[in-house]
């Protein structure tokens, strides 16, 4: 009889270490895909670089510009973009042009109304993009603005 009891004593303590290591893979299988779930998330994100230069190499001209990379393997949705400058924002570049060189924007923008040949480049003129809700391919890079150099614009590129 003693047997007996101490068979199922055994027993008892086998099938509950079975049933705490199946818990405890089971945690631990949890965890593992977890942490896998965060890495896949992480490797898959956009990841947006800014760049800015004043000489574009494409072109081999002068050119003061900003650009985006989306450097991630995902696409990016650019919900809004912004230009921070002297505790003020601006939503556009325009916006930025006329309050850091209010002066000299003035003056470029009345050259620009007063030429016929306003859509000349090469005397000098101001690209912009759209940001505001747009999307940005994996591995792409976009031009935001840039500040051609020329007759017209020689007074902002001074200022």
């Amino acid at each position: 009889m003693i047997k007996k009891i101490d068979q199922q004593k055994l027993n008892l303590i086998i099938a509950l270490c079975a049933m705490m290591i199946s818990i405890a893979s089971f945690y631990a299988t949890y965890l593992q895909a977890k942490a896998a779930n965060k890495q896949v998330k992480i490797m898959t994100m956009p990841v947006i670089q800014f760049s800015q230069s004043n000489y574009d190499l494409e072109a081999d001209k002068p050119s003061i510009y900003f650009e985006l990379y989306n450097v991630g393997s995902s696409p990016a949705l650019l919900k809004d973009f912004n230009i921070n400058y002297e505790q003020s924002t601006y939503h556009t570049a325009r916006e930025f042009l006329n309050a850091c060189c209010q002066q000299e924007y003035q003056e470029f923008t009345k050259k620009l109304t007063d030429d016929d040949g306003a859509s000349n480049l090469d005397k000098g003129n101001i690209l912009t993009s759209t940001l505001s809700n747009s999307l940005m391919p994996a591995n792409s890079k976009r031009r935001i603005f840039a500040l051609l150099y020329g007759e017209r614009s020689y007074d902002l590129w001074k200022s």
